[in-house]
């Protein structure tokens, strides 16, 4: 009777695979355990991340510059699509995530907030407002979002002074309309009496004006 040889080769074979295949679910487990340390790390940077947000909000409410301001800057944007005569998806714009400093209807506090902006394509060249939805205070929006939207902290504070300082240069040309003279008075305050009674007023026109004018 003939036996076959030992299959030394065979048997070698799969002892190597084998010591791979341990090698391999030692290797991966450490993956799993700098994972785990990751995201430890994660975790607390996500809790210093909402310190940010709280601290500039409250250096914001400070300077109490009582104006609604969005950064155009947006920290995320997708297509707005349109379907054609065709069928065929065509893109036309955009929707915008975009960072902004306004008054939170809900808490009635001052607030980092979140809103999808749509602005259509147009033939100026320029993107056309369209409208503005889902407005969600910053603190309550996802790690993701929160995350992306520190990137436009300090393009959103360059924005509220450029805006603050156009709605400074309407109220001072509308003090000169209404006072009728070139050396109006530097503050609301000091104007007419029954004038300055409309300085809110006025505050918050010149502000409607700005944003009309930045909304195209």
């Amino acid at each position: 009777m003939q036996c076959d040889p030992p299959r030394i080769g065979a048997h070698r074979l799969k002892s190597g695979t084998e010591a791979e295949r341990a090698m391999t679910e030692a290797e991966f487990s450490q993956l799993l355990s700098n994972l785990s340390v990751t995201a430890k790390a994660l975790n607390t940077a996500s809790d210093s991340i909402n310190d940010v947000i709280k601290a500039l909000e409250a250096k914001l409410r400070h300077i109490n510059l009582g104006l609604e301001v969005w950064c155009t800057e947006s920290f995320h944007s997708k297509p707005l699509l349109e379907e054609d005569r065709d069928g065929a998806y065509q893109k036309v714009g955009t929707i915008d995530d975009e960072l902004g400093f306004t008054n939170d209807t809900g808490s009635g506090d001052w607030c980092l907030a979140v809103r999808k902006a749509t602005y259509k394509d147009s033939d100026t060249g320029y993107p056309e407002f369209m409208s503005a939805e889902v407005v969600r205070p910053l603190l309550q929006c996802s790690r993701d979002t929160r995350v992306a939207a520190l990137a436009r902290f300090s393009d959103l504070v360059k924005q509220m002074d450029a805006e603050a300082k156009e709605v400074v240069g309407v109220i001072e040309r509308a003090k000169k309309l209404v006072v009728g003279r070139d050396d109006a008075p530097e503050t609301l305050d000091s104007l007419p009496p029954g004038v300055a009674s409309g300085n809110k007023m006025l505050m918050d026109t010149a502000a409607q004006v700005v944003r009309q004018r930045r909304n195209g």
